[in-house]
């Protein structure tokens, strides 16, 4: 079937509007009963007179989910047909084959519930009645392959079969010619045709796209240079359509909304809504074991195989070798499982009697519940072209990592005791590099985490990257950043203070406001404090920075459109951080106001006028000097909105408390001059500031994202997520730093999230560039 539906017309470059599809989504821990209440869930819609297919990895876990199902449906009494298509269940005959017959030929009106593998679901040609039944997708379906291939000579064989169509600047999308010639590749009863198999299904399914890069297409089908042995790169995406046509699609897996799929397919316009049902009956949310967990780690620098095939120092040794004789040694008289690339020999832990191999893909598997410790070694980077691809999708370094080296050895670890709610015993878990380490002890709070590199271990030296350096070592890079900065700064000497007040969140030009005579403004904000709100958002908002936005394209007030900065706001949200007392004994030498936030309950926000006006980028050093200096006093945890650290950020004018606890304190001293700052303020290093590169994203679209957060059910268990998601979402959109925290402002409509944090929790995320590039 040709794969260039209309219902496939991109609204972009690899994008599409998927929007009126609706997935269900149990995005539940590893063992805490997702499939089993799965099964519940399952044999109520059976009782019911419905028809439900449960589709799981691998015929161990069709298995095992069956042993659930039977004494289940014994004890409703209910007379339901529980079938099993797989290799085993059905001696060998073709599971597409008596699948196909199986939907074709079953009643219509009578309940059923079935169950096939991942790779069977995949392989159907078509789902007959789609409509009649409901889909439990247990694990999350793998949505990117690459289909590469080394053919400089036989491409010809099937190339001829396939039209390339323009998608993008670098991209061709494949489809298959009408004449079908590529079906008689996937058969598999030729040897020299298996190897395209693969190809030739994806090609021929329409819930598949198939996609070249122009440049290595035409090198490998039309160039003559064979002695380049040049590799056909070949990429296929999955699309959401697979599930469009069930009475109902349920997709189960942990860390789900951090997966490939859920990234790509929610940017593609898939509303994913959590299943209530299911959820409720987990048995926990979170891992409460962690205090359990040690996790160890090998390399500082993040694992591949390029790092793991390199000789040490000063020896012939790899990598590879020095970890697992350092494995063999603390782990060869215990149990423990271990994973491994394809390439690594089975023979590796010889030594070691309790060692167990398994799978890089072992989800489900609950029979090694007894072992408490557990070596993952794989590494499981994208070739170079396959990231660059995924690149174009939107999904990042950080987003890769998360979703294929982080969840898979998620699942791997889950298979040993921590599984088990109810063991007590510690429990060891080896990983390659401090990256996975941290971001596994994250997901178990209270675990701890600590390398198992020998001491003096000698690593490979890694080689310099980058240009030359400019300065001879780091305290003349700073000497010149720090000159640079000055240099800046005596520029605007003699620019008035001015600073910009708006009416609303989306107000996107706001009155630009002249402030020279301190006194007078401090007056005005006095009288503005005098004035009671019902909700913080019919107050009006003020900036610091003087926007300009004939300084980006994208942008009217971001971070790209400051011109200059006057005067420094700061928002305290957290009443057991600092309090105004003590931050201004702190800084009793500066001119300074303080005064309650809306909200009151001990948060507050502080004023402080500066000599001069600044650019953005000394804006961000003055406020982080005062966190500092914080510091340095005993308030490391001082409760200050770190979100807006930076220029453009937007405060609330002062106002009356909701509560009445309302203050107004003017404390006098010195201006708080910039550049004494940069004469004392101690740099780590020369920081670089991201440019503005941001599109521009309409406010129905933001409205919308804000929509889809409210409308996540309270109490679910979920809605933490969804606020973080709601960021998320919003940067892939375009946003910038200052949209996306007005918009989580808007979200956060009873002021619960900031008390808690949340927002500059979310902002400090996105801010790091892990999810993505951060826009001005």
């Amino acid at each position: 079937m040709n794969n260039n539906t209309p219902m496939d017309a991109p609204t972009g470059a690899f994008q599409y509007d998927y929007s009126n599809i609706t997935i269900k989504l149990v995005d539940a821990l590893a063992g805490a009963g997702k499939t089993y209440n799965a099964c519940k869930w399952a044999l109520e819609r059976a009782c019911a007179g419905q028809k439900v297919m449960i589709v799981q990895p691998s015929i161990k876990l069709l298995q095992q989910t069956e042993a659930d199902l039977k004494p289940m449906i014994k004890a409703s009494g209910q007379h339901i047909l529980l079938r099993r298509f797989d290799t085993d269940a059905l001696e060998g005959q073709s599971v597409t084959k008596s699948v196909m017959a199986f939907l074709k030929d079953y009643p219509q009106g009578r309940s059923v519930i079935a169950m096939m593998t991942h790779q069977a679901f995949d392989l159907l040609p078509y789902f007959h009645r789609a409509q009649d039944w409901t889909v439990i997708y247990d694990e999350l379906p793998v949505v990117d392959m690459d289909l590469t291939m080394r053919v400089p000579r036989s491409n010809g064989m099937f190339m001829g079969y396939v039209q390339p169509v323009d998608q993008s600047g670098d991209y061709y999308k494949l489809i298959a010619r009408e004449n079908n010639g590529l079906r008689k590749f996937t058969r598999g009863d030729d040897d020299v045709y298996q190897p395209l198999q693969s190809f030739a299904h994806k090609m021929l399914d329409e819930h598949w796209n198939v996609y070249a890069i122009k440049s290595n297409y035409h090198d490998v089908v039309f160039g003559n240079d064979l002695e380049k042995k040049t590799r056909l790169s070949l990429f296929a995406l999955l699309k959401p359509t697979k599930f469009k046509d069930f009475r109902e699609t349920v997709i189960m897996g942990a860390c789900a909304m951090e997966s490939v799929m859920y990234r790509l397919w929610s940017s593609w316009g898939v509303r994913f809504e959590e299943h209530s049902e299911i959820m409720a009956g987990l048995q926990y949310h979170q891992h409460n074991n962690g205090s359990r967990l040690k996790v160890h780690y090998f390399s500082d620098e993040a694992w591949s195989k390029n790092l793991r095939d390199k000789t040490m120092e000063d020896s012939d040794t790899t990598v590879m070798d020095g970890m697992l004789s350092e494995l063999t040694a603390r782990l060869k008289e215990d149990d423990f499982l271990w994973v491994a690339n394809n390439d690594v020999e089975d023979n590796v832990f010889a030594d070691c009697e309790g060692a167990t191999r398994l799978s890089n893909i072992s989800h489900g598997l609950n029979s090694y519940q007894h072992i408490d410790h557990v070596a993952f070694l794989s590494a499981l980077n994208r070739t170079p072209a396959h990231f660059k691809f995924l690149q174009a999708q939107g999904i990042n370094a950080g987003e890769l990592r998360d979703a294929l080296v982080h969840q898979t050895t998620y699942q791997s670890v889950m298979r040993c005791s921590l599984r088990n709610p109810n063991a007590n015993k510690p429990v060891h878990v080896y990983v390659t590099d401090m990256m996975t380490a941290e971001w596994l002890a994250n997901i178990f709070p209270g675990s701890s985490v600590s390398c198992f590199a020998p001491e003096g271990f000698a690593f490979p030296e890694l080689k310099q990257r980058g240009r030359p350096a400019q300065h001879e070592n780091a305290a003349e890079r700073q000497k010149a950043y720090r000159q640079r900065l000055k240099m800046e700064q005596i520029a605007l000497k003699n620019v008035n203070a001015q600073l910009t007040v708006l009416t609303d969140l989306y107000d996107t030009k706001g009155e630009t406001f002249d402030v020279s005579a301190v006194d007078d403004f401090i007056n005005q904000l006095h009288e503005a404090w005098q004035i009671t709100y019902a909700k913080k958002q019919d107050n009006h908002l003020v900036s610091s920075a003087v926007f300009n936005p004939a300084l980006s394209e994208k942008t009217d007030r971001g971070l790209k459109n400051v011109e200059y900065t006057w005067g420094i706001w700061l928002d305290n949200d957290d009443p057991n951080g600092v309090t105004w007392q003590d931050f201004k004994n702190v800084f009793a030498h500066l001119k300074m106001v303080g005064c309650n936030s809306h909200s009151g309950h001990g948060r507050y926000r502080v004023f402080l006028p500066t000599t001069t006006a600044m650019t953005a980028e000394v804006h961000q050093i003055v406020v982080d000097h005062i966190f500092q200096t914080l510091a340095a006093h005993g308030y490391g945890h001082h409760g200050f909105d770190l979100s807006k650290r930076h220029a453009a950020s937007l405060f609330y004018l002062p106002c009356q408390a909701k509560d009445g606890d309302s203050f107004f304190d003017i404390c006098e001293g010195d201006l708080l001059d910039p550049i004494a700052v940069l004469n004392v303020m101690e740099f780590p290093d020369v920081p670089v500031q991201k440019p503005s590169i941001g599109k521009s994203v309409s406010d129905q679209s933001i409205q919308t994202s804000i929509d889809h957060y409210r409308n996540v059910q309270a109490g679910s268990g979920q809605r933490n997520k969804a606020f973080f998601d709601l960021g998320y979402i919003l940067l892939r959109k375009g946003c910038d730093l200052v949209t996306i925290e007005e918009a989580l402002e808007t979200a956060d409509y009873d002021d619960s999230r900031r008390a808690k944090g949340q927002i500059a929790s979310v902002i400090k995320s996105l801010e790091s560039g892990r999810y993505g590039d951060v826009w001005g």
